[in-house]
This record gives structure tokens, C-alpha cells and sequence, in this order.
């Protein structure tokens, strides 16, 4: 859709969050593609069954709480014994991985925009792809840095892209073509040759600054 003749003047950025985070940004005019390893913070942590939606809503509200600050240190005494969440354990390891995975993304989403080039206001719809985007809510999102604070208002869950791709693909001559349009217009851009990469990425690690509450018995 992204790529739609009727969307030619519209740019758009797809984002598939996994253990690798594909993205996608541009029109039917012009299209850079690239991907990025996000670890498996967004899919579920080995540790426990908490998936990667509500690590990433408890750690805006730690932000907001006090409880993390910016680098991504917990207060004690959470530091040493996690903070509890229902049956599970939020613990220093999970916010260090978590770090690590948006940072990945974030500075993917700027090298992208920067290569394009666009700014986050001139971007009209942000695409998130698979089951995870039905659920992640985009203010937690840009409140921990995973997504531009500009593009927070303008997500649209897509569900499966992947899936329905393969369906359309395998059901419709016309999605056929599309395709072929799409791997000739598509550009790669790979983000560990981008200058700048590195340093955009340190930078994501950190998380935004909040308004604290200063009240640890949120949940």
C-alpha cells in the first residue's frame, strides 16, 4: 500500500519488530529498505513469559515513576531484586536488553529518515507490522525512545505483513507485478556502514527525560 500508485506522493515508514526489525521507508517514487538486529527483547524474554508490550509499558511507567532514570538504571532496592509486575520480575538485564533493542531501532528509524532525506513531520503514516504492533501502545513507545515522539500519532497496526504478502503473492497476478515494481524501486541501505550509526545508536540508548512522580507503588 505504501508503494501504491494512489500513494506516490505520500511517504510512509514500515516497521517490523522481531528479533531483527525490518524497515521501510518511502513511495511508490522512491524506497529505502534496511534492517537491523533488535535481540529478542520485542518477542518475549527467555527469562519469563512477559512479552516484549508490557516490558515496554512498565519501563515507561518506571521512567515516569522515578524508579529508572535516563541511562537505565533502577533505584534501589530494584536494582538488586527486579521490580514485581503480577507474576512476573522486571529486572536490570530485562532494561539492558530492552535498551539495547530500541536503541537499534531508533537509530535505524534516524539513519533512514536522514538518508531519505525527511523529517518525522513530513512522514504521513508509520506502518507496524506484525502481531506486536496490535498491542504496543505508541505513547510507552515514545516515551522510552523505541519511535521519533513525532511519529507516536501516526501508527497504524498492520497485523501480518509477511503472511498476507505470501497470500497475495501466491492469489493475484497484479501483487505479482507489485512485487517486481517494489525489488526494482527498493533501495538497501546498510545501517552498520551509515556514518553516523555508532553514534546514533550510544545516543538512543539513553532513555528520554520524564517528569518524575516520585511514587514507587504504581502497580
Amino acid at each position: 500500500k505504501m508503494c501504491s500508485q494512489e500513494n506516490k506522493n505520500k511517504v510512509s515508514l514500515l516497521i517490523d519488530l522481531g528479533t531483527n526489525g525490518e524497515m521501510a521507508l518511502g513511495n511508490a517514487k522512491k524506497l529505502l529498505v534496511s534492517a537491523t538486529a533488535a535481540g529478542p527483547a520485542f518477542e518475549g524474554r527467555s527469562i519469563s513469559p512477559m512479552d516484549g508490550t508490557d516490558l515496554i509499558d512498565i519501563t515507561a511507567e518506571l521512567l515516569k515513576q522515578g524508579i529508572l532514570d535516563e541511562t537505565g538504571l533502577m533505584v534501589e532496592p530494584y536494582f538488586e531484586q527486579g521490580y514485581q509486575y503480577k507474576n512476573n520480575t522486571v529486572t536490570q538485564e530485562d532494561i539492558r536488553a530492552l535498551q539495547m533493542a530500541k536503541a537499534a531501532i531508533c537509530a535505524g528509524i534516524r539513519i533512514m529518515m536522514r538518508e531519505y532525506p525527511i523529517t518525522p513531520e513530513a512522514i504521513d503514516t508509520v506502518y507496524l507490522a506484525g502481531g506486536f504492533g496490535y498491542y504496543l501502545d505508541t505513547n510507552s513507545a515514545a516515551i522510552i525512545g523505541l519511535i521519533p515522539e513525532e511519529l507516536a500519532g501516526k501508527v497504524k497496526a498492520v497485523g501480518n505483513t509477511s503472511l498476507m504478502g505470501a497470500y497475495l503473492y501466491g492469489r493475484n497476478a497484479d501483487a505479482r507485478e507489485e512485487v517486481l515494481t517494489i525489488t526494482e524501486l527498493a533501495i538497501p541501505v546498510n545501517l552498520a556502514e551509515q556514518e553516523g550509526f555508532e553514534e546514533n545508536y550510544l545516543e538512543s540508548l539513553h532513555f528520554p527525560q520524564q517528569d518524575r512522580k516520585e511514587n514507587h507503588g504504581f502497580i
